[in-house]
């Protein structure tokens, strides 16, 4: 039988079932139909360093770092200002780039967050890779969305950091921890908001950025599920940086409630594609 989890950064209540043992179900992520030509790869080459033209308009870069440039949105997932992150290469998914490229697209989707949310009272960061996590485009890329309100953000920042430690505090309990050393905490989450979530804590961006890369690349090793990567940025001393990598929507959500996979079978997958040296 599910028993119920309330998670203790959200207070959300997760139904999770007793798998018995049994391995996670496999699930394949849907990829999204390519097109031809990819509009992004056509801004892409258009790039003359300050402007890119999608077809129809140009666009002006706001940022760049690496080969990863910020643009306006034109067509924002969310209602608010809204900013799109793209690279010069055409991958498909976070884990599918280099490391390297892995870490300055991560590090500039910081960068933009946390300059929207100077300007505006909060702002939302986010990937949707696969077409069950929401993705529309082959062609990798992130968004940022800034809100006028101040209730536009998912994690209140004032609970935050207590939340997150119990969270943490929680996982090494139920042996949930997939990594834990100088750059900060990995962890699956005791009552996922999807069906499997893994959850990142650092201690600055550039560790943040590693530890997700490592444990993107670590997911897909295991499975190749959709999936969303929700950046929260915050400045409290201990909870610098806080990533969720979800499994995709693969569940809908029941009102307070979520039905969600073993926590335990999903740690156990991804520590030993970490083991094996898989990814």
């Amino acid at each position: 039988m599910p028993v119920e989890r309330q998670d203790p950064v959200t207070g959300v209540i997760a139904l999770v079932p007793d798998m018995k043992g049994k391995p996670l179900p496999s699930v394949t992520r849907a990829d999204i139909a390519e097109r031809s030509p990819c509009p992004m790869c056509l801004m892409c080459a258009t790039d003359d360093g300050s402007s890119m033209f999608d077809g129809e308009v140009s666009r002006p870069v706001l940022d760049r770092l690496g080969r990863f440039s910020s643009v306006p949105n034109r067509w924002p997932a969310l209602a608010g200002p809204a900013e799109m992150l793209l690279g010069d290469e055409h991958v498909t998914s976070l884990e599918a780039m280099t490391p390297e490229d892995a870490v300055d697209m991560l590090m500039l989707l910081d960068r933009r967050y946390r300059a929207l949310t100077q300007e505006f009272p909060s702002a939302a960061a986010f990937m949707n890779v696969g077409v069950g996590a929401g993705g529309s485009l082959p062609h990798v890329h992130a968004q940022v969305v800034a809100s006028t309100s101040s209730q536009g953000e998912r994690l209140d920042r004032c609970s935050a950091r207590v939340g997150v430690q119990r969270d943490i505090e929680v996982a090494r309990e139920e042996g949930l921890v997939i990594v834990e050393d100088e750059r900060g905490v990995a962890w699956v989450a005791y009552a996922p908001s999807t069906s499997v979530e893994l959850r990142v804590s650092a201690r600055s961006t550039a560790d943040g950025a590693s530890l997700t890369t490592e444990m993107v690349k670590a997911v897909g090793s295991r499975a190749c599920w959709p999936y969303n990567l929700v950046w929260h940025g915050g400045d409290q001393p201990f909870v610098q940086w806080l990533s969720r990598i979800d499994s995709g929507r693969i569940y809908p959500e029941l009102f307070d409630r979520i039905i969600a996979q073993d926590p335990g079978a999903f740690a156990s997958a991804i520590r030993g594609a970490r083991s094996t040296g898989s990814f």
